[in-house]
């Protein structure tokens, strides 16, 4: 179990999210994930759970998903516009 405060989620969240280096079979952003809802949710209230969950999620979200979206949109956008 890993013990944190809710103002360290944005650093936390950072080093294991946004600048964290994937490697292949390597689980260590989600076993520390789920290590800090563990903590969350058997000796804090849902709060905490909830910053933890959500606040992960977005970061997740922000980080993945928008970039490896734009090219797609990029390219599907290049070619609607010269297929008309």
């Amino acid at each position: 179990m890993l013990a944190f405060s809710p103002a360290a989620l944005p650093d936390i969240f950072a080093s294991l999210i946004t600048n964290f280096e994937p490697s292949f079979r390597d689980a260590t952003p989600a076993n520390t994930l789920y290590m800090l809802a563990r903590f969350a949710c058997l000796t804090c209230d849902h709060n905490w759970l909830e910053e933890v969950i959500l606040g992960a999620t977005d970061i997740i979200e922000e980080t993945f998903f928008v970039i490896s979206f734009r090219p797609y949109h990029a390219c599907s956008h290049t070619l609607t516009l010269h297929a008309e």
